[in-house]
């Protein structure tokens, strides 16, 4: 049984989210990320890897959640800045989100891709890497 969901963070667009597992956190996107969204978000992140590392995380996108190519370019930009600090990622969310699964793959990282009927097997992926 996956433990309950608590909410370290909310924003309109995303929520950072703590499901009592060492260094596994979830982010749950609902809404089309601009550039703004993409700094506050690296900024938390950032923090938490430097407390957390290696950190395992669980990407949760709604349904028709969309992503600027310039804002995917910064993303992988700041994954790749700091790759030793990053466990598995799980991406949980519609088939046009496999790209960039295959993008993350191929840049070195332990990654997955689950549909949101699979989010619990995303979790328990992500904590037995």
């Amino acid at each position: 049984m996956i433990a309950a969901t608590r909410c370290l963070r909310e924003s309109a667009l995303y929520e950072i989210i703590d499901r009592h597992m060492p260094h596994t956190i979830g982010i749950r996107i609902s809404g089309d990320i601009q550039e703004e969204h993409f700094v506050q978000l690296r900024d938390e992140m950032s923090g938490i890897l430097d407390e957390s590392a290696p950190l395992t995380v669980v990407f949760i996108c709604a349904e028709g959640v969309a992503i600027l190519p310039a804002v995917l370019w910064d993303d992988m930009n700041f994954i790749q800045g700091r790759a030793g600090q990053f466990g598995r990622m799980a991406l949980v969310g519609g088939e046009e989100w496999l790209p960039m699964v295959e993008i993350v793959r191929d840049a070195g990282f332990d990654s997955r891709f689950f549909a949101h009927a699979e989010a619990d097997s995303a979790w328990d992926w992500a904590n037995t890497g």
